[in-house]
């Protein structure tokens, strides 16, 4: 079963960065498990983190010399205090982690107000947070509109798995330091022969960024009709939420495969569309004909959606006259 296994890629990943809390505290039950594992969405977090990698190019560099603006290093003569990689599968493997959680029924209605008011009582959160610099860290939204939009949302039968999971997210990763780190800054743990684990208090900076991306990545803009502006998504400002937006919105999986009327496979929805570089901050998408005719509804669904993102971001969408390919640039 692919989305098993997608569900176990996961895991491994989050138990060798023994970060493994991060997940625990959110899937707390086994049907909870059970029912991630079981579901697409576990496909499309793996194939976002692959998506992610494939691009790292486009992104890499932009998003180190953003966060050496703001992230102070602890520990330079022992690894780099930057990595694309670590940075990335802790952003894509857990984003859409709290979305087994999403529906409110009659099934569940005690047990999502909970999470609902965990959010509410959190203490350490990114809204708290000092970055090691000193200065405080300014979040993408205010934490006044998050749970005003948190409270909508539970109003429309729904918790938004974006937030629930930033929280969860920063919460259970910020204890998990505090409790091995104490007063130190930075402390060696030796796993075996060939292996050391660093806790580096300037890691909790970069949690702090990632959680941001989390919670903001699923806001409909507008949701909550207040009369105030909101600005469009800009990389130079907020590259890794930018990221996660951009690559949320193009990867193919999650929008082919997400119904279950769908008889298309995972395999054939990603041997039938190429997302690759395109030169510096532009990706170019094309897909086969086969796959627009085999699932109509959702093909236009998903191109739809790509050819929208000017209307929430900083990004221009070129469709040639060819029509079977698109060009992003930011």
């Amino acid at each position: 079963m692919k989305e098993k296994k997608c569900y176990q890629f996961i895991e491994r990943h989050f138990q060798c960065g023994y970060k493994m809390t991060a997940i625990s505290s959110i899937l707390s039950k086994n049907e909870d498990i059970e029912k991630l594992s079981a579901n697409v969405r576990s496909v499309h977090m793996v194939s976002l983190y692959l998506l992610g990698y494939a691009l790292a190019e486009s992104f890499d560099k932009d998003l180190k010399k953003y966060f050496s603006k703001y992230i102070k290093s602890l520990n330079n003569k022992i690894t780099s205090w930057y990595d694309f990689r670590y940075t990335w599968f802790l952003t894509a493997l857990f984003h859409d982690i709290a979305s087994c959680k999403e529906n409110i029924d009659e099934n569940n209605t005690m047990e999502n107000i909970q999470y609902f008011e965990d959010v509410l009582r959190s203490k350490e959160n990114i809204y708290n947070y000092t970055l090691q610099n000193g200065k405080k860290f300014i979040p993408r939204f205010s934490e006044d509109y998050i749970l005003q939009y948190l409270s909508k949302r539970k109003e429309d039968m729904k918790l938004d798995h974006g937030i629930i999971a930033g929280y969860h997210f920063f919460e259970s990763i910020y204890r998990e330091y505090e409790q091995k780190l104490g007063n130190k800054e930075m402390q060696i743990e030796k796993i075996n022969n060939d292996r050391i684990l660093l806790w580096d208090r300037s890691h909790m900076d970069h949690f702090a960024f990632i959680a941001d991306a989390i919670i903001s990545h699923n806001i409909w803009f507008g949701y909550l009709d207040r009369n105030e502006y909101i600005e469009k998504w800009n990389y130079d400002r907020y590259p890794l939420n930018f990221i996660l937006c951009l690559l949320d919105t193009v990867e193919p999986v999650k929008r082919f495969c997400e119904n279950e009327k769908s008889k298309l496979k995972y395999k054939q929805v990603l041997e039938n569309i190429s997302i690759i570089q395109n030169g510096r901050r532009s990706i170019k998408i094309s897909w086969n004909g086969w796959l627009e005719n085999m699932n109509n509804e959702a093909f236009e669904k998903w191109k739809s959606n790509i050819k929208e993102l000017d209307e929430w971001m900083d990004i221009e969408v070129k469709e040639l006259d060819k029509k079977e390919f698109l060009i992003l640039n930011w």
